[in-house]
């Protein structure tokens, strides 16, 4: 017989193997276990369900948990993610899926998934995010004058400008390998808070911003946080979704379509809020 059980803390080890052989992951396993032992929801009710026959894993699907504050109010997301079940067991893959979604008081979030995947998510209710990115050159004016715009770049730094909501993203997301942080502004103006990573964008060196705080504030101080793009992160071009810039505009900025395909389900919640902060996306990479 095999059985639907939850993952708990202490099968992460068997489970992440199973992962990374499957998924022939070049992650180390330690990166795959702290990525489900964050302590972004300290009561989650488990890491996912797996499929076991006899004392063997045959299937899992992961689930990261969080606790975001989100206007004021404080909201339950599971992410899930690492779906892989063998091939003989492929019939009882939607007993997983069952499992996770029917957990009540959790809105749920999907950010790489795959044709099979969507169509699944799709049929269970789940709505898709919009696929549109916007592109700009990271154009640095190295002449231009700062005054008092201050730069910050070290997470423990950054939290002691932001206000508590954001201080509490900053921190939860410290020692993310593959997630930067950046803050710029002033006392009397605000800071513009960027989580960042980097990658490729067609075959140039990107900076792929996670989530901002605020738009208008990355657009007042697009010049100073561009040169610092260039020259310190190293990157030629900054990948954001079109979402999270909501109407603003940058300069020279050009409009692209993402090919991975996010979703979110949510009674409650429009997907103007939803970031990929507390996800795989930032927590299964290794920088």
């Amino acid at each position: 017989m095999v059985a639907v059980e939850p993952i708990r803390d202490n099968d992460l080890d068997d489970v992440c193997a199973f992962w990374r052989k499957n998924f022939k992951s070049q992650y180390p396993q330690e990166l795959w276990i702290k990525a489900f032992r964050r302590n972004w929801y300290p009561d989650k009710p488990n890491n996912g369900f797996l499929l076991r026959e006899d004392d063997k894993i045959v299937g899992a699907l992961g689930a990261i948990y969080s606790q975001q504050v989100i206007r004021d109010k404080e909201e339950l997301f599971c992410n899930m993610t690492s779906w892989y079940v063998v091939n003989k067991y492929r019939n009882r893959s939607m007993a997983l899926f069952f499992s996770l979604v029917r957990q009540k008081g959790f809105h749920f979030t999907n950010f790489s998934a795959n044709p099979t995947v969507a169509k699944i998510l799709t049929g269970a209710g789940f709505r898709a995010l919009s696929p549109r990115l916007t592109a700009v050159p990271n154009i640095a004016f190295p002449s231009m004058r700062r005054g008092r715009i201050v730069i910050l770049n070290e997470p423990h730094a950054i939290a002691q400008v932001l206000p508590p909501d954001r201080r509490k993203i900053c921190l939860d997301h410290a020692d993310c390998p593959a997630v930067r942080q950046l803050a710029v502004g002033a006392p009397d103006t605000g800071y513009c808070h960027i989580l960042f990573g980097r990658g490729r964008c067609r075959g140039l060196s990107c900076t792929l911003v996670y989530d901002i705080n605020d738009p208008s504030l990355l657009a007042r101080f697009w010049r100073v946080i561009a040169g610092y793009l260039l020259y310190r992160a190293g990157t030629l071009v900054t990948r954001i979704d079109s979402r999270i810039l909501a109407d603003v505009r940058l300069s020279y900025s050009i409009n692209l379509s993402s090919s991975f395909r996010a979703f979110f389900l949510s009674s409650t919640l429009e997907d103007d809020v939803i970031r990929p902060i507390y996800s795989e996306v930032v927590a299964l990479q290794g920088g």
